[in-house]
């Protein structure tokens, strides 16, 4: 029995694990990218209401004390 086959077969073993690690975290890292920019818009469309919120408390206030 020679080692050249089981060489060749612990090669190609190795490469495809390696590649299925690399798929795997290139995987992730894409949608880790895609929540973090979906959170980002949320957060940003939270901030305009809070605003808009606060400048309506604002000019309330500011109306009850011309009163």
């Amino acid at each position: 029995m020679s080692t050249a086959p089981l060489s060749r077969i612990i090669t190609i073993a190795s490469a495809l694990t390696v590649s299925t690690v690399l798929g795997s975290t290139y995987s992730v890292h894409r949608k880790l990218n895609e929540d973090y920019e979906e959170n980002e818009a949320r957060h940003d469309e939270t901030e305009r209401t809070l605003r808009g919120h606060v400048g309506l408390i604002e000019d309330a206030l500011d109306r009850l004390e011309e009163k």
